[in-house]
Order: structure tokens, then C-alpha cells, then sequence
């Protein structure tokens, strides 16, 4: 997936001005900046549910994407959620297991509580066929100990995928990227990006990624 000089608004207000991104093929990378700064609109434009201005956008045929919003069916059950983008069963109970979920399959989505509904968007896309995923803001909602719990999840069952997880957390990022993109600015603009392994990341190479961080931030 790649921008190529790419202009996009939203809202009327230009967001992206001549902008290019890469993601790799088969890994995480994660979109890292603060709030506001028009990393929904870079999912947007992946997704093919924006146009650019101008430029080019080299996007997936399909993809799978979990919004800010949950955007699950209230009054259906967590079964019938899922089954609008899968048939497969057992892959949906295999889901719901990995996810804390496998006790609610049959249970009405009015019934979750926050957290709740937002593993059960990330199972749908999870459930959807798909080897790229699109999240927005994906743990939102979710305590600090099912994050944490959720965070090495996801990073086996996205292993071999192509994944842009956009967040404002950096230690969130640090856990689940290979690669971390630093935004910001307006119209956005990279700070900074960087290469990581985060799973023999030690906790001085933790602080030091966090310093770098920061200071890409306040550029």
C-alpha cells in the first residue's frame, strides 16, 4: 500500500498536500500522532472511501477495517454480527475464544459493555478473509490488563498480514509494530519513522524508542 504525492481533504480542510507513505507488505505498521492530525483520513483513502485531490494511492482490492466506532448491529447477536462478513463457524468460535468472547456468541451486542463491543469489531475484522487490515484507534475502550492481554493476541494473529494500526499511544505501538510512522503537523506531515522488533524490545530500548518519540512529536 503506498501514497504517491498524494493532496486529500476532509471536511474542506486540506489534510495530506503532496504526501507520500509506504506500508510494507506482510507486516505492522503503526501511524503514530496525535489526535486531529488526519490519520483517519490516511484510512480513508486506503480503504477507497476517499478520493484524493490529487496523487495517487496504491490501495488493497480488499481489506478488512475497524473504525473509532464500533459499527455493530445492536440488536443482532454477536453470531449474526460476524456472519455478515464470514460463514465459516469455527473459525467464528475460534475467533470469539482467542478474543474472550466464547461465551457471548449467542448473546445480543446491546447486552456488551464498552470493551466488549470493541473486541468483538476487532473478531469481525479478524473474521472477515482478508490478509490486509485497516484500525483505527483499535483498543479504544479497552482496560490497561485486556490491552495488554489483546496487544500480544493480535500481534500472532496478524503475523505474515499487512496491518496499519494508527493510534495516538506509543506504548501501544511499540507493542504490536515492526515499523512505527511519527506524524503530525497540518496539513500531516512524517516526523520520523523507525524500525523495531517488539518482542526482544528491552526496557532501556523501550525508553530510549519512547525519548525518540517524543521528540519526533515535538518537532
Amino acid at each position: 500500500m503506498e501514497f504517491m504525492n498524494v493532496t486529500a481533504a476532509y471536511d474542506q480542510k486540506e489534510v495530506l498536500s503532496d504526501f507520500s507513505l509506504q506500508i510494507k507488505q506482510g507486516q505492522i505498521t503503526a501511524l503514530l500522532g496525535p489526535s486531529g492530525s488526519g490519520k483517519t483520513t490516511v484510512l480513508r483513502l486506503f480503504a477507497g472511501l476517499l478520493k484524493p485531490k490529487s496523487g495517487h494511492v496504491v490501495r488493497p482490492e480488499k481489506c478488512a477495517v475497524v473504525f473509532q466506532e464500533d459499527r455493530l448491529l445492536p440488536y443482532a447477536t454477536l453470531r449474526e454480527n460476524w456472519a455478515l462478513v464470514t460463514s465459516d463457524q469455527q473459525w467464528m468460535e475460534k475467533t470469539a475464544a482467542l478474543l474472550g468472547l466464547g461465551d457471548w456468541m449467542d448473546q445480543l451486542i446491546s447486552t456488551f459493555s464498552g470493551g466488549m463491543k470493541r473486541r468483538a469489531a476487532l473478531g469481525r475484522a479478524l473474521c472477515f478473509p482478508s490478509d490486509v487490515f485497516l484500525l483505527d484507534e483499535p483498543l479504544t475502550g479497552i482496560d490497561p490488563v485486556q490491552k495488554q492481554q489483546l496487544l500480544q493476541v493480535l500481534q500472532t494473529a496478524f503475523t505474515g498480514k499487512t496491518v496499519l494500526w494508527i493510534t495516538h499511544d506509543a506504548r501501544e505501538a511499540l507493542a504490536i509494530a515492526q515499523q512505527i510512522i511519527v506524524v503530525g503537523g497540518s496539513p500531516m506531515q512524517i516526523r520520523a519513522q523507525r524500525e523495531i522488533c517488539p518482542d526482544s524490545l528491552s526496557f532501556q530500548q523501550e525508553q530510549d524508542a519512547l525519548r525518540w518519540i517524543d521528540q519526533a512529536l515535538a518537532n
